[in-house]
């Protein structure tokens, strides 16, 4: 069970186009057994064609796999970098699902990260505006709905490398994510900094104690919904082409942390 449905989740999710890390994150989370298992094996013994071994037998299996399928699920991007190579020979080539952009040529343009909520008060800016844009979003159901209205879209995983290329995070003069995923903020930090120093990176924190490791790790700014709203961010899309002034309000911020934190140490 837990080597082999994921293998079957992933041949079938490559198959259909899928990248290799959308492919493997769906499929370690088949990696146990179903619950209804045990609501089987219940009726076969009361009906007396299982014996209680049996029943047993699945109930220990089933314990196991759920209890060890977390683990795979919680380190699942650990897993993915370490499997890479051979969940990568699965990856079809050529055109991908995941892949809905045509080559825009991007260059010097602004990367949006995430269209729920505070992004879609971002995506309204950018689309009346004149400046290059590009959005990233997991979400498929979000992605159609955008390129409904021909909006540049692209479906996949920001902290996948191709997904970067795609999407000209090497050319972006700014990248915005509204999504608060912190390993995933991290990752585009990283990929930022390899690729492209020069651009502004502004992110979204759950916590004040992610927003200042954030900003240590070299985010231009952070956004906390209780310092900064999707509407004063568009003011400043809007208003500071240079985003200049997110040095400003990064100092403000961080002064606001730190005082936060000076007196929950009292």
């Amino acid at each position: 069970m837990l080597v082999g449905n994921p293998l079957i989740i992933l041949i079938i999710m490559a198959f259909m186009g899928y990248r290799a890390r959308t492919s493997f994150l769906s499929a370690v989370a088949f990696a146990q057994i179903s619950e209804f298992s045990f609501v089987v094996m219940a009726l076969g013994g009361k009906l007396g064609h299982v014996s209680n071994a049996e029943i047993s037998l699945v109930t220990l299996v089933g314990i196991a796999t759920i209890f060890i399928s977390s683990y795979f699920i919680y380190y699942g991007d650990k897993l993915y970098e370490l499997t890479k190579p051979v969940v990568k020979f699965f990856e079809k080539k050529g055109r991908r699902v995941e892949e809905s952009l045509e080559d825009l040529n991007l260059s010097n343009h602004i990367v949006l990260i995430g269209v729920h909520r505070m992004g879609q008060t971002i995506l309204k800016t950018l689309a009346k505006s004149d400046g290059d844009f590009v959005v990233v979003d997991f979400d498929p159901v979000m992605v159609k709905s955008m390129k409904e209205y021909n909006l540049p879209v692209f479906y996949g995983d920001i902290t996948e490398e191709a997904v970067q290329d795609l999407v000209g995070l090497d050319e972006a003069r700014v990248i915005v994510s509204t999504v608060p995923d912190f390993k995933d903020n991290l990752a585009i930090i990283e990929a930022v900094h390899k690729k492209n120093s020069k651009a502004k990176i502004i992110l979204t924190a759950e916590s004040e104690l992610e927003a200042k490791e954030l900003y240590q790790e070299g985010a231009d700014y952070v956004i906390l919904p209780h310092f900064l709203g999707g509407r004063e961010l568009v003011n400043i899309i809007e208003s500071d082409h240079g985003f200049g002034s997110l040095k400003k309000l990064r100092d403000r911020d961080l002064a606001s942390i730190n005082n936060s934190s000076f007196g929950d140490s009292d």
